[in-house]
């Protein structure tokens, strides 16, 4: 290692004795006889401090294996049926527009594209269509991105439109019960 002048002669001794003790040339200081060396105790403190960060700089340089917090079969990006009507009325599928038993949707976007004379699109997290169970209503074409909107399997989507006919696209996420608690951390 080459030698570093400091302006303070006492740093520089005690910045050599630090790297002899990290060489391992020099018994530790806090076995020393006081006036031995200079520094005293705190150079120990110095010195174990450097090695320990040698070792963990050399640790943090391993690469380690990503390993997901939940499994894929767990938790995982599903599509949302497309779904569409050529006139005003109501679609309301809840084989296609529900989870399956054991699993959650956290619904994530709804893509609406409106066909002429659509004057609104509803969208009711459950049947019967009831203002209470309303998520979300447009007025024109867009894109309807809840951030903690979960669909259970007794729940579905249903969209109503008036005016005119529409289609609708989105994705979620699905996730199994048992991991739900684990996927809200």
């Amino acid at each position: 290692m080459a030698e570093r002048n400091y302006a303070n002669p006492g740093v520089d001794a005690g910045m050599q004795a630090i790297t002899a003790r990290v060489a391992g040339d020099v018994a530790s200081p806090a076995m020393a006889e006081p006036g031995d060396e200079p520094g005293g105790a705190g150079l120990d403190v110095m010195a174990r401090l450097a090695v320990t960060l040698g070792k963990l700089e050399r640790h943090l340089g391993q690469p380690r294996p990503l390993e997901p917090r939940i499994p894929y079969e767990a938790a995982h990006w599903i599509p949302v049926p497309a779904q569409a009507i050529n006139a005003a009325g109501q679609v309301d599928k809840p084989d296609q527009l529900s989870p399956e038993m054991g699993y959650v949707w956290h619904l994530r976007r709804l893509t609406v594209i409106f066909g002429a004379g659509t004057t609104s699109v509803t969208i009711y997290k459950a049947a019967p269509v009831d203002p209470s169970n309303e998520l979300a209503q447009l007025t024109a074409s867009g894109i309807y991105e809840p951030s903690m909107e979960f669909i259970l399997p007794s729940e579905r989507l249903v969209f109503v439109s008036a005016g005119g006919g529409f289609t609708v696209n989105g994705g979620a996420v699905q996730v199994m019960t048992p991991w739900l608690a684990t996927y809200l951390m």
